[in-house]
């Protein structure tokens, strides 16, 4: 019910594609504003060409760190509690992008918006998932 009056008015969810990679956008997601767009296109960009190989052995050495270290039991514990992933950020302005990527390469972009109230006495976060950026195999 809230989500209806801090939803940001005028975004929308445009085609975001580079290369074989394209975000298919959450249902829930609020989208970007327009002039976002570029943004986004161009974070999704200066990712590409690690996220097939660097990315997915990052975080896959993650979890097997986790589970060669710890054990299996310790190991699901303490991903439950710290869920452990690659996180890549970048902000513009007051919004931050973030990629994050699981261990079975699962890839979900979010964003994070930051308002300050006048005089800078408070501020609220908005936080919402884009969606995720897949790789299209048939082109």
């Amino acid at each position: 019910m809230t989500n209806e009056y801090l939803a940001p008015k005028g975004h929308d969810k445009p085609h975001i594609k580079v290369g074989n990679y394209f975000l298919k956008w959450e249902v829930s997601s609020n989208g970007i504003s327009r002039r976002e767009a570029a943004e986004l296109k161009r974070f999704v960009s200066d990712l590409v060409p690690y996220l097939s190989t660097s990315l997915l052995a990052a975080a896959n050495g993650i979890q097997k760190g986790l589970n060669e270290n710890l054990g299996a039991k310790e190991a699901r514990r303490f991903e439950e509690a710290f869920s452990p992933r690659l996180l890549i950020t970048r902000k513009i302005d007051d919004i931050v992008y973030e990629l994050n990527m699981n261990g079975d390469g699962t890839t979900i972009i979010s964003r994070n918006e930051i308002i300050m109230s006048e005089g800078n006495k408070t501020e609220l976060t908005l936080s919402w998932n884009l969606g995720e950026l897949l790789f299209d195999r048939q082109h």
